[in-house]
């Protein structure tokens, strides 16, 4: 039995992996959606990352990609801490959110309705990687020293 004046074990958050598969979800349905029509149209799947800029985009497209991948970085940061925190967790978590990010695009080559980007894809990373930067520098806050977690622990 741990004393009530010991220090408890640090454990990872399992509301912040249940969030994190929750927000993965999210993006693969913001993703793929309509899930229907999937053929081989024969182009190469990393065909997107060309450096031609793509025809059409709007500043409003380029904040959405970004916005809406900061949660996941932030997500994924929590949800690697205590292990894994610091530098080492924005660079985990960098990755992860560029993989991620490049299989979203890639696996659109496969989907008439949708096209795939080197802007989203760039975007959407960079979105990630922000939000590795924030979810590392408040993960103690957020999961260590919150009032929910003292209430817990109490």
């Amino acid at each position: 039995m741990i004393a009530p004046d010991a220090p408890a074990e640090k454990r990872g958050s399992a509301v912040s992996r249940a969030s994190l598969l929750a927000y993965m979800l999210l993006i693969i349905y913001a993703s793929w959606f309509p899930f229907s029509g999937w053929r081989n149209s024969g182009v190469p799947l990393l065909t997107f990352l060309n450096l031609v800029k793509p025809r059409y985009w709007t500043g409003f497209d380029v904040s959405v990609n970004i916005v809406g991948y900061i949660p996941f970085g932030v997500l994924l940061v929590l949800s690697l801490y205590p292990r894994i925190h610091g530098i080492w967790a924005i660079l985990v978590a960098s990755i992860l959110g560029v993989l991620v990010s490049g299989t979203m695009e890639a696996v659109q080559t496969y989907l008439p309705s949708r096209v795939p980007s080197n802007l989203d894809f760039f975007t959407n990373s960079a979105g990630g990687v922000v939000g590795a930067i924030i979810g590392a520098f408040g993960a103690r806050s957020y999961l260590d020293e919150s009032r929910l977690y003292r209430m817990r622990q109490r």
